[in-house]
């Protein structure tokens, strides 16, 4: 599931760290 997510970010241009997601803007939000 974790790999799905990342493709999915990436393909929105969202860096995916660990549990840590940070959004082109700067926004950062944390993974359930």
């Amino acid at each position: 599931m974790t790999k799905v997510i990342i493709d999915a970010a990436k393909a929105l241009d969202i860096i995916v760290h660990n549990q840590i997601i940070i959004g082109k803007n700067g926004n950062v939000g944390l993974k359930g």
